[in-house]
């Protein structure tokens, strides 16, 4: 009798398991679905799509940004879409892009953490920022240097000072 009752306990928390262990499974957009808001020729960025999805978007997003097996297109969006999601992995996630020592997902990760936590996290913005700014990249000087004359004032003129390419000062004023 203890036997048959110890059976139908490690049986219930076996299909306990594999429901809860499902549930999550589904709470999480499939990639594939994530990976078709991403595709298009004329390809723009739509929150509505995305926050339709639900929860575990910006987990999906994450991973296919990461995805080196990938076309760079599709990751490159990935990271646009980032901009989307305001939460601490999402912000660690960019930040890490944006200092990436591939330029094109540098600009492309700092340019969604500026979009996307300039309000809620410009701390974080501005460290990134001065961190681009000593770039050897010239364009990641550059698009540091605007979001930082929007920011922060003072250390935008500091750059502008420090800068010793005069194309790239131009630049950082438009």
């Amino acid at each position: 009798m203890k036997q048959r009752v110890e059976m139908k306990i490690k049986f219930g928390m076996l299909i306990l398991v594999l429901f809860i262990t499902k549930s999550s499974i589904l709470a999480v957009p499939q990639r594939e679905s994530v990976l078709s808001l991403l595709e298009g020729r004329h390809w723009e960025l739509h929150d509505g799509p995305f926050r339709a999805l639900g929860e575990g978007t910006d987990e999906v997003l994450r991973e296919i940004s990461d995805n080196s097996s990938l076309i760079n297109y599709l990751r490159f969006r990935a990271l646009t879409a980032l901009a989307l999601y305001e939460n601490e992995e999402t912000a660690e996630h960019l930040e890490r892009h944006a200092r990436s020592q591939d330029s094109a997902f540098a600009r492309r990760g700092f340019s969604s953490l500026s979009r996307g936590f300039s309000e809620s996290d410009p701390d974080r913005v501005r460290r990134t920022a001065e961190h681009l700014m000593r770039s050897s990249e010239a364009h990641l000087r550059i698009a540091a240097a605007r979001e930082m004359r929007r920011i922060d004032t003072p250390t935008f003129k500091s750059f502008l000072n420090r800068e010793p390419e005069e194309w790239v000062r131009e630049a950082v004023k438009q």
